[in-house]
């Protein structure tokens, strides 16, 4: 019995001196450093110190607790510094007229800012990097029709007409100078095509159906949509002899 006894109260000791470390061991030490870090705003030497008190106690569920805040401080934090990254190479972009990258950094920026939590210390910068990130996609908004419609001018000064209307393509939402553009385009470029096909004894209905989608191109708003419509409709005429022909 006494020996039972001497088992008990081993095994109960062992117990209490495991809960004894389990409070006040080494790893505490470290749980009140990364404490005073984070107090003094060293939220990164903060985490890399409370992840050394998990090494030394994985089961310190007070410990497990303050890592994930830390965790989720530091996450927001480099989320931030990413977004205004990703932003101000956005910015670089747009200034020498790399619209295409500029539009892709700015989606990253947005992507990293969207994802910081209200709850985070640097919430309040996130919506102001975000305000900036609306602007800047305003002036993309602005300035990418303008480089491509310009682009598209050069293209067509030099006669390569179908690049010229592809390159226009880009802009989501074409203004009236634009599409008056892309009206001009298609119907030049109809009438070369049809150029081509009265020059041709044996056109391809290919080439006759792509002759025709061009002039099918063309606006409501355009001068020549009359002439294009009646283009179009001879040329389904010759379609349909050419196809028949064919049978």
């Amino acid at each position: 019995m006494w020996k039972v006894a001497v088992g008990v109260l081993l095994i109960v000791g062992g117990i209490a001196f495991s809960g004894y470390k389990y409070f006040t061991g080494e790893e505490n030490k470290l749980y009140e450093q990364a404490k005073q870090l984070e107090a003094e705003g060293k939220i990164y030497e903060a985490h890399d110190t409370i992840l050394k008190a998990l090494e030394l106690n994985p089961t310190n569920r007070k410990i497990i607790a303050y890592k994930s805040q830390l965790f989720a401080q530091v996450d927001s934090d480099t989320k931030l510094k990413n977004a205004v990254s990703y932003r101000n190479s956005a910015v670089r972009a747009m200034d020498r007229g790399d619209y295409v990258d500029a539009a892709e950094k700015l989606d990253k920026a947005n992507t990293l800012v969207y994802e910081i939590f209200p709850s985070s210390p640097v919430y309040e910068k996130a919506e102001e990097l975000q305000a900036q990130i609306l602007k800047d996609a305003e002036r993309l908004k602005r300035e990418l029709p303008e480089r491509y419609y310009n682009r598209a001018k050069e293209l067509a000064n030099n006669g390569e007409y179908e690049r010229a209307y592809n390159a226009l393509l880009y802009i989501k939402q074409p203004s009236s100078k634009i599409i008056e553009l892309m009206d001009q385009l298609a119907y030049q470029i109809g009438n070369d095509k049809m150029a081509e096909i009265e020059r041709d004894s044996n056109p391809t209905a290919f080439l006759i159906r792509d002759a025709i989608n061009w002039y099918n191109q063309i606006s409501s708003n355009s001068p020549n949509q009359i002439d294009a419509k009646i283009k179009a409709a001879s040329l389904n005429k010759k379609l349909k002899e050419v196809e028949k022909k064919n049978e």
